[in-house]
């Protein structure tokens, strides 16, 4: 078996994955990335039976590989998350929620929803406070490997601690036998989200207009020019009035003026 503690990624093949990440997904990988981007790939090489890094930079580079530039993505981006991380703004969402009328549809899109936890927080959230029968969520991210796990709604038990007792009990089934220690979402919740692949620093689909849109930690991982762009695409999915939610180390100072802010971290549109 291939050793591939014993290869060595140069700084110019280094420089070559930097630069087809930032192409094909807007991301900005910095210079210490680069034991990170060493350990990653070194997977992939071991999969596909290859000898050095060198052989893989020629295959994700080959014009008619696409499938290939979807595995260096899923390998490349990082997906860290929990279920209902910084809880301001799950409770900043119940609070507006209070004021829609019933018969307005709500559309919620989380724009990097990683494995799904904040996709089926917000779910939980929707879904408890009671105030709409029509409510749907977006869920999307560039990375599929982690939108598979999403999808499936299950995860290590370990994970729940941040859930609220009384949407563990309304939302979520344990996992018995073979399936102990795991925890899984109910149908309740997965027939209201939809997951789907989705680059944010590409043309955006046909997705329609948002509420409620959380861009959260997502925004740390491209340059100024990407920021605005991208910060320009996403507000012009959200409703006039709608909230645009972004992570605590983030900051949309100087990137527009379409968006005013609320709270730490919530903004909505002019």
């Amino acid at each position: 078996m291939l050793d591939t503690n014993k290869l060595t990624l140069s700084d110019y093949v280094f420089n070559q994955f930097k630069s087809l990440m930032f192409k094909e997904s807007g991301v900005m990988l910095s210079n210490d990335k680069q034991v990170m981007v060493k350990a990653r790939l070194a997977k992939r090489l071991r999969q596909l039976n290859l000898d050095s890094f060198e052989q893989y930079l020629h295959l994700v580079q080959s014009p008619d590989n696409r499938l290939e530039i979807q595995q260096l993505i899923d390998a490349l981006t990082t997906n860290e998350t929990s279920f209902f991380r910084e809880a301001q703004h799950f409770e900043f969402l119940r609070a507006r929620l209070a004021s829609f009328s019933v018969t307005v549809p709500i559309r919620i899109w989380s724009a990097a929803c990683s494995t799904g936890e904040e996709a089926y927080s917000l779910a939980m959230t929707v879904a408890d406070s009671r105030c709409h029968p029509d409510w749907q969520i977006l869920a999307s991210d560039i990375n599929s490997q982690v939108l598979a796990c999403a999808g499936l709604g299950m995860y290590d038990i370990a994970r729940a601690a941040a859930i609220p007792r009384r949407y563990l009990v309304k939302y979520c089934l344990k996992g018995v036998r073979s399936q102990a220690g795991q925890l899984l979402l109910s149908e309740q919740l997965k027939q209201h989200i939809r997951f789907v692949l989705l680059n944010l620093d590409g043309e955006l689909p046909e997705i329609g207009q948002f509420h409620f849109i959380f861009l959260r930690n997502v925004l740390i991982y491209f340059n100024e020019v990407k920021r605005k762009q991208i910060i320009d695409k996403i507000t012009g999915r959200l409703v006039p009035g709608g909230y645009l939610f972004i992570g605590h180390s983030e900051s949309l100072r100087g990137i527009t003026e379409l968006l005013k802010p609320v709270q730490a971290t919530i903004y909505q549109k002019c």
